[in-house]
């Protein structure tokens, strides 16, 4: 009997990943390229959800210039890093989620070895 062909992750996964950012412009651009850097080996579909927690830098604009249809800028008063993970979390559209605040570092490698972990399981019950 043939071994079976594994099951592609971009099949599997969507990921959305949520950053918490307030007055995190410098911060901002080495975030996302770190994330772009991860995924792209990876070709899943993905978001990124920055929440603007009530910046009163170029936080806000930054994310505005990386003209990416997969990056949603969400503003919101300040409210601290619980609120805006919690916010996030509401509104990101796959069912699968990593926090990252914007001030983080993500190794290339992390979700390339975490998400194969994901695939095909159901880790939270549908009526939850």
């Amino acid at each position: 009997m043939p071994t079976p062909a594994p099951r592609s992750l971009a099949s599997d996964i969507a990921l959305s990943i949520v950053a918490p950012a307030h007055n995190e412009a410098e911060n901002l651009r080495p975030l996302v390229a770190e994330i772009h850097a991860a995924i792209s080996p990876l070709a899943i579909a993905h978001e990124i959800v920055i929440i603007d927690d009530g910046s009163t830098d170029s936080t806000a604009e930054l994310a505005r210039s990386f003209h990416d249809p997969r990056l949603r800028l969400i503003h919101q008063e300040n409210s601290g890093v619980a609120q805006s993970r919690n916010r996030g979390l509401a509104i990101s559209t796959t069912p699968t989620v990593c926090f990252l605040d914007a001030d983080d570092t993500i190794d290339p490698a992390f979700l390339a070895t975490m998400l194969p972990m994901l695939a095909g399981h159901d880790l939270v019950p549908a009526a939850y």
